[in-house]
């Protein structure tokens, strides 16, 4: 197979190689019109515990949903995207510069098979999202009697 190939700083350069780099940057973080957001995840003997950064959302912002073992975080934040609004004194104002209009995360996460689904907490403090994930209890191997007939 022949490569198209440049020379940069006396090394040769694979342009194909440089081509899929540029889009990898351009897209990294990509998730469908959203961006992505930093966790910590940690495994303990009854649960995990899942930590996410979300810097100025408030509890009524974030949504968290679990359906078939997927847990998935959304975060949307709008501030007004009128040009003119009323201050806590009904004063009109009018922006100048406006660029904190809107932000939204997303991100999903299979879950493990011992997660206990019903049971999940969550609480939003100082930017944090803290989830609490029960690990279900593993099944205990039944004995059977056996009967003589």
């Amino acid at each position: 197979m022949r490569y198209l190939v440049t020379k940069r700083n006396n090394n040769p350069v694979n342009l194909f190689d440089e081509f899929d780099s540029y889009f990898d940057q351009l897209f990294k973080g990509y998730d469908g019109g959203h961006s992505t957001f930093a966790v910590d995840v940690t495994k303990g003997d009854t649960n995990y515990e899942l930590t996410a950064d979300l810097p100025g959302f408030s509890d009524d912002e974030i949504e968290i949903q679990i359906d078939r073992n997927v847990l998935t975080i959304t975060a949307d934040h709008k501030e007004n995207a009128e040009k003119d609004v009323t201050d806590k004194e009904n004063k009109e104002i009018s922006f100048l510069i406006q660029e904190r209009s809107e932000r939204s995360y997303r991100r999903s996460f299979t879950l493990p098979e011992d997660v206990n689904a019903d049971n999940v907490s969550a609480k939003v403090a100082n930017g944090q999202l803290h989830l609490v994930i029960p690990r279900a209890e593993k099944e205990k191997p039944r004995l059977i009697k056996v009967k003589t007939a």
